[in-house]
């Protein structure tokens, strides 16, 4: 009996350390993959894959930046737009649409609706 769980202790400790480090690694990797993003913005670069930077950025920053995200999304919606690159456009509208339907649950979860 004691040998049982002296060994559950040891799978959930070593399924704690599992999680922690995977965890650990993913937002560091989060964060590196970010800062390539806005490094590449700042280089010359085509405007497709300035509106893909700024698509992807304004993706990662949904729920940690919501404003910046949505900043990005616009801009990038509006270079699209003005270059006719239709797919471009479309992914800055799905991020707004996504930002609307967060920004939606959190009044009706936390404001009571507002």
């Amino acid at each position: 009996m004691h040998l049982g769980l002296w060994l559950i202790m040891g799978i959930n400790r070593f399924v704690i350390f599992l999680l922690t480090n995977c965890v650990a690694f993913a937002s560091t990797a989060q964060s590196t993959y970010v800062d390539s993003l806005e490094s590449l913005l700042t280089t010359p670069i085509p405007d497709t894959v300035k509106v893909w930077a700024l698509n992807e950025l304004s993706r990662e920053y949904i729920y940690g930046a919501p404003e910046k995200s949505l900043s990005m999304a616009t801009e990038s919606q509006k270079l699209a737009h003005e270059m006719g690159y239709s797919r471009g456009e479309a992914y800055a509208y799905r991020v707004m649409a996504t930002l609307n339907a967060t920004h939606d649950q959190y009044l009706q979860r936390f404001c009571g609706g507002q």
